[in-house]
């Protein structure tokens, strides 16, 4: 596997690098910072953070979410290929199931700490999306449901970016304990200590 891996970075890195590349900004920014070795090597700091970004990426509502993962690996040097696989777990038609999640999420933010809230619910939600029709819409507090939503977004965004580093950060420390303990039994079965 990391064969190929190699060979395809160095085409990426050689297409990056090209005269046409280099006379824009963007192109020397790329060619330089996207492919400092940190930003592909497979270190455990540098997994778990692309993994977070990552995670992070593929819970915004918006477009593009592994240009967005790319361009926090590049501000803070974590992995990219994960980064960009973590921001994929989320399918464009995902959004739909999502959305109503991360606003409720909001919601019960507010309601936590005792705010009044937009006055909507999730029933209100359900009858202008049956019914198409914005009528029930007319006494909420729009501001604040964007702000619910917003919030949700962001409390979602941060639970799934810990999430992500905890647990690539955990399995990967479990794995080096694992491959440690079977290196020192094979040395000591090898030389005839028990």
């Amino acid at each position: 596997m990391e064969r190929p891996y190699r060979a395809l970075r160095l085409k990426v890195r050689k297409y990056l690098r090209s005269e046409h590349q280099k006379k824009t900004w963007m192109g020397r920014y790329l060619s330089v910072g996207l492919f400092d070795k940190r930003m592909w090597q497979w270190e455990k700091n540098s997994v778990a953070l692309g993994a977070c970004f990552g995670g992070i990426a593929s819970l915004l509502p918006i477009p593009m979410q592994s240009c967005w993962a790319v361009v926090a690996c590049l501000w803070k040097k974590a992995n990219i290929p994960v980064a960009v696989l973590m921001a994929w777990i989320s399918p464009p038609g995902c959004i739909v199931v999502v959305l109503p999640i991360q606003w409720s999420l909001g919601w019960w933010f507010f309601r936590l700490l005792g705010c009044s809230g937009s006055g909507a619910n999730i029933h209100m939600l359900k009858t202008v999306a049956v019914e198409q029709s914005l009528s029930a819409l007319s006494q909420l507090n729009c501001w604040m449901l964007g702000t619910e939503l917003v919030v949700g977004v962001l409390l979602s965004c941060a639970f799934a970016g810990f999430f992500a580093y905890s647990i690539v950060y955990v399995l990967w420390t479990v794995a080096e304990m694992l491959k440690r303990s079977t290196r020192t039994k094979t040395r000591g079965i090898g030389s005839g200590e028990i």
